[in-house]
């Protein structure tokens, strides 16, 4: 199993509270359109999961969006990408 397995093996549900403690979650809600006009929050959309976990013993927060997982780890970059069709 791969460092990016195993975070998602570990990952637990948590609440968006708690996601918006964590991380600097604004600028990626304005860029995916979240609060403009149709007025849809990321925080009521029922379509977004959040979680935490560890990405090679990393304190790391997630966000799924259409089964896009996006990745917050404070103060660190993680690089990794990873095609799910490969």
């Amino acid at each position: 199993m791969d460092a990016f397995d195993a975070m998602r093996a570990k990952m637990s549900d948590i609440e968006f509270a708690t996601f918006a403690r964590r991380v600097e979650w604004q600028p990626i809600a304005v860029e995916m359109g979240y609060g403009r006009k149709n007025g849809l929050l990321l925080k009521n959309d029922w379509s977004v999961r959040f979680y935490k976990s560890t990405y090679k013993g990393i304190p790391v927060y997630i966000m799924v969006h259409s089964a896009i997982e996006y990745v917050f780890a404070k103060g660190q970059r993680l690089s990794f990408y990873r095609n799910p069709w490969s």
